[in-house]
């Protein structure tokens, strides 16, 4: 794989599931996208930014999408365990969090919270999601939307 952005293209780069999402997930990801671009953000979705049809068996997708996270400044998270593609995009932000300060947002922290407590509650005190809240409280960025505001976007 080659790293070909050479510049932060994007202020935000989405991490979302893709293959399988429900159609309330991705009418809710359209509205997120355009709020945050209302507020002056250039904003990479890959359900509808990154093309999706590849003969490689994923390799060109994937590709791409290190190279949209490499040429974005933050990372904003709509988490779902269940997704396989979000935990590969995780751990690609995390490198980049690492290696220049990449901020890191959480959309659905309330939907995460309610996770991590049952994770507890059944005795795991360690996890992405857990992960995930810790990232999310050091998020100094000015992108994060309201809770009034996420909660129009469910409407």
């Amino acid at each position: 794989m080659k790293i070909y952005a050479d510049s932060e293209k994007y202020d935000v780069y989405v991490i979302c599931p893709v293959r399988g999402a429900e159609k309330s997930t991705l009418d809710f990801l359209e509205k997120y996208k355009h709020a945050l671009v209302k507020k002056g953000a250039k904003v990479l979705l890959p359900t509808t930014d990154t093309n999706q049809d590849d003969p490689s068996g994923g390799y060109n997708i994937v590709e791409s999408h290190l190279n949209e996270m490499y040429g974005s400044r933050e990372a904003h998270i709509l988490w779902n365990k269940n997704s396989g593609g979000s935990k590969v995009d995780l751990g690609s932000v995390l490198i980049e969090n690492a290696r220049r300060g990449m901020k890191i947002l959480l959309i659905n922290r309330g939907a995460v919270e309610e996770m991590v407590r049952d994770q507890r509650e059944n005795g795991i005190f360690k996890s992405y999601e857990m992960v995930l809240l810790k990232l999310d409280e050091e998020y100094d960025g000015n992108l994060r939307l309201g809770k009034r505001e996420l909660e129009s976007l469910l409407e």
